[in-house]
């Protein structure tokens, strides 16, 4: 990974978010940037998934989705952009690429970011164990939400649970959307936007 800005200095924290980002949109944004001030991140470093373990390939490339990734973030000096996931042997588990960061950025702190809707899972991931003494995970809670019960006892010093506003937005609403030509005003960053009808995605 390049971090040609030297943001990811010794001693800062910085939130891993991880996704498909297909495509990237406001509601990723909007939880970044939320989980920055309330969980005092010094950024958070979005890193798009080579090929998901659990899930289905992604309607765009990894490439294109890096780009999409880079043009939804640029100007947000607190958001940073990997490609780490490209140089890790498929399938791209969540653990090695915590392990590869912390190769990389030995004096950097790491939290993992993930929606609460994914602690059900979370006992599923490969090596969640081994996976929490590296980073700590920061769950990202609707208003109401009470998924502290989803949490083994043995993990909660390991998991925080923080309310955040956030915006209800899916990747694939907005790929029906573009599908059926509706507007994505606001969903999508304009110059994502014009990225997607250049490149003619996701018809």
């Amino acid at each position: 990974m390049s971090d040609s800005g030297g943001r990811l200095a010794s001693g800062s924290h910085w939130g891993f978010f991880g996704g498909a980002f297909d495509p990237p949109h406001a509601g990723h944004l909007r939880l970044a940037a939320e989980l920055i001030d309330k969980a005092n991140l010094t950024g958070v470093l979005f890193a798009p998934t080579g090929r998901p373990a659990h899930k289905s390939q992604p309607g765009a490339s990894f490439a294109e989705r890096l780009s999409m990734t880079e043009l939804a973030c640029a100007g947000e000096g607190r958001f940073v952009v990997s490609d780490i996931e490209s140089n890790i042997t498929p399938p791209t588990y969540t653990i090695r690429v915590i392990e590869a960061l912390r190769e990389s950025y030995p004096d950097v702190k790491f939290s993992i970011l993930i929606g609460a809707d994914n602690l059900r899972i979370l006992s599923c991931w490969r090596d969640i164990e081994g996976l929490l003494k590296l980073a700590p995970v920061i769950a990202a809670a609707r208003p109401g939400q009470s998924p502290r019960e989803q949490v083994p006892e043995k993990w909660k010093d390991r998991v925080k649970l923080i309310e955040i506003d956030g915006l209800e937005i899916s990747s694939s609403d907005i790929r029906q959307k573009l599908r059926q030509r509706s507007s994505v005003d606001g969903l999508l960053a304009p110059t994502v936007i014009d990225y997607i009808r250049k490149q003619k995605l996701y018809l």
